[in-house]
C-alpha cells in the first residue's frame, strides 16, 4: 500500500494520527523504522527490533521463504489460469493438456505447504470435471 494512502486515517501499524514528513500517521522516529519496510506495498528489508542473533536469523529466513512461498503461490494460480482460460475458450484439448500439466504444479503446492491439500485436491477435482464436461 502507498504510504500517501494512510494520509487523514488511523494508521493500523500504530494506531495514531498523527502529521508527519512521511505522511502516514507516524513520529518521525517511527517513520524512519516502519516507512522503508512498507513503501509502495512491497517489503523492502525489515524494520526488525531484534537484538538476538537468532531473532535476526529467523527474520532473515522467514523473509526469504516469504518470498519463496509467494514465488510459488503465484506459480500455481498461473498454471490454474492457464486451464480457466482454454475452458472458457472451449478448447478441450488445450484444456487437457493445460490440466495435465497444473496438476503436479498444484500437488506440489500442497506437498510444500502453500496450498492446504484438501483446497489442492478439490481445485484439481473441479477443474477435472470442468475439463471432461468439454
Amino acid at each position: 500500500m502507498p504510504a500517501s494512502s494512510y494520509r487523514g486515517r488511523v494508521c493500523p501499524l500504530v494506531g495514531k494520527r498523527e502529521k508527519t514528513e512521511a505522511g502516514i500517521g507516524l513520529t518521525p522516529y517511527q517513520a524512519l523504522y516502519i516507512t522503508p519496510h512498507f513503501a509502495n506495498g512491497k517489503t523492502y528489508g525489515t524494520a526488525d527490533m531484534a537484538n538476538h542473533a537468532s531473532s535476526k536469523k529467523r527474520i532473515r529466513q522467514t523473509e526469504r521463504r516469504s518470498t519463496t512461498n509467494r514465488n510459488r503461490l503465484s506459480r500455481v494460480r498461473t498454471f490454474i489460469k492457464k486451464v480457466e482460460l482454454a475452458i472458457e475458450v472451449g478448447d478441450a484439448d488445450g484444456a487437457k493438456e493445460a490440466l495435465k500439466a497444473a496438476q503436479p504444479v498444484i500437488m506440489r503446492g500442497a506437498q510444500l505447504g502453500v496450498l492446504h491439500r484438501n483446497m489442492a485436491s478439490r481445485k484439481v477435482s473441479r477443474l477435472a470435471t470442468r475439463v471432461k464436461e468439454l
